[in-house]
């Protein structure tokens, strides 16, 4: 890993969304001592630059709110976030009939996972089954979930590794 090369491109990205190149470099610093601080809980080396972009863009707007906490966001910052959302909107209306599709018992799992307030634990309690075979359920109904998608949408990440685009092929007929 080249720390320097890495460094630059943060510095850059940063400075864009700053307009201040001491600032910048303030918070370049505090990006790098969060990653090396938080360096064990990355799960994928292959998404590190993704990781690392998120941990800067957060760094950034903890930046502006702490200075500013009345303030908007700068555009730039608020428009990643409202593109993202505009996908993200547009992937749950494909994510719910794929849904439909999984067997019931990793459907129920994620639908209380994800679109309740119950924690794991809680879920393993209810069904009267253990943490692990609820943790199991999930993955697997995340796992069949994307599966599904990617075998009808093509789906475009951004730099930061969010999702950036969707794309619907002609026949599709899946969402």
């Amino acid at each position: 890993m080249d720390w320097q090369a890495i460094r630059h491109r943060l510095y850059l990205y940063v400075v864009k969304r700053v307009d201040n190149a001491d600032i910048a470099e303030d918070i370049v610093q505090d990006i790098l001592l969060k990653t090396i601080n938080r360096l064990e809980h990355l799960q994928d080396e292959e998404k590190f630059l993704p990781w690392l972009y998120r941990i800067g863009r957060n760094t950034i707007i903890d930046h502006y709110r702490k200075k500013h906490p009345e303030q908007e966001l700068p555009d730039v910052l608020q428009m990643e976030e409202e593109d993202t959302e505009d996908v993200l909107v547009e992937l749950g209306q494909c994510i719910y009939p794929m849904l439909e599709k999984l067997p019931d018992i990793y459907r129920e799992a994620l639908i209380q996972a994800h679109f309740t307030n119950k924690k794991l634990r809680e879920i393993a309690d209810s069904e009267g089954i253990s943490l692990v075979a609820v943790k199991s359920r999930v993955q697997r109904g995340r796992q069949q979930l994307k599966a599904h998608l990617l075998a009808c949408c093509t789906i475009e990440n951004d730099h930061m590794g969010n999702i950036s685009d969707i794309k619907h092929p002609q026949g599709c007929n899946s969402c």
